[in-house]
């Protein structure tokens, strides 16, 4: 616990995000000011951890109107959502734990906790 609290302190202002689960359980587009400030565009791919277990999950490139990059989370978001039986209507809460190197190829760690639809946090 201590590692992911000393972690928090050398990050930029954007270490967090909040994304409401929607009817896609395939992928998740990442916030462009988080994907930013953690450059995903030289990583492929992050580590959820949530209740003491692991997700990897690649990130997926893609262009948005005007050309702007967007990044998201793919391959391994559906069997997070899977695992954690989100429902629509879910909010997950992302925190960045640990930046890694993303120039040696480093995945990022999120530490995620949900709160249903009905206010209750997922156990």
């Amino acid at each position: 616990m201590e590692e992911e609290t000393a972690a928090f302190a050398d990050l930029s202002d954007f270490e967090f995000f909040v994304a409401i689960h929607q009817n896609s359980w395939d992928k998740l587009n990442v916030p462009v000011e988080f994907q930013n400030a953690h450059e995903y565009h030289k990583r492929s791919g992050v580590v959820l951890r949530m209740r003491g277990k692991s997700w990897p999950v690649n990130l997926k490139r893609s262009l948005r109107a005007g050309g702007i990059p967007r990044m998201s989370l793919r391959y391994g978001w559906h069997q997070f959502c899977v695992d954690n039986r989100l429902d629509v209507g879910d909010t997950c809460f992302f925190r960045a734990l640990r930046g890694g190197d993303a120039h040696r190829g480093e995945d990022h760690v999120l530490k995620v906790e949900v709160r249903r639809r009905d206010g209750t946090f997922a156990d």
